[in-house]
């Protein structure tokens, strides 16, 4: 099965999007470059190279060159409470709306949330 996946550092910082059928050794080939060693967390989907494209183009990741606008920057992953804040609710409502499935939202091996950025932003409330 062919996935895309996306590789992030600690802070959340999208480093790379890709694209493989073998997705161990593709991981394991990224630890050679300058920036390998400070991948922390995979998210990995099923997909094919026009869903990377797209990935690439919408989510801007620090390290791919192929199909990024140019000057983008990679939107960070939002922790519970930074989502809270740019929603204009508190922490327990962004916990809640993600746990009914109403917000979207990765959970990592190590059990916290994240939020992507652009994907919350239709949930905002107007102040």
């Amino acid at each position: 099965m062919t996935v895309v996946y996306r590789l992030y550092d600690a802070t959340g910082a999208l480093l790379y999007i890709g694209c493989s059928r073998n997705l161990p050794a593709r991981i394991k080939a990224h630890r050679c470059k300058p920036w390998g060693k400070s991948v922390r967390f995979v998210l990995w989907e099923p997909g094919d190279f026009d869903l990377e494209a797209y990935r690439i183009r919408t989510m801007a990741p620090l390290h791919n060159v192929r199909h990024m606008p140019p000057r983008e920057r990679s939107p960070l992953l939002l922790t519970v409470t930074q989502a809270a804040q740019r929603l204009g609710v508190t922490p327990n409502r962004v916990r809640n709306m993600a746990d009914a499935g109403s917000l979207p939202c990765y959970r990592f091996p190590s059990g916290h949330r994240r939020f992507h950025r652009d994907e919350i932003e239709p949930f905002r409330v107007a102040s």
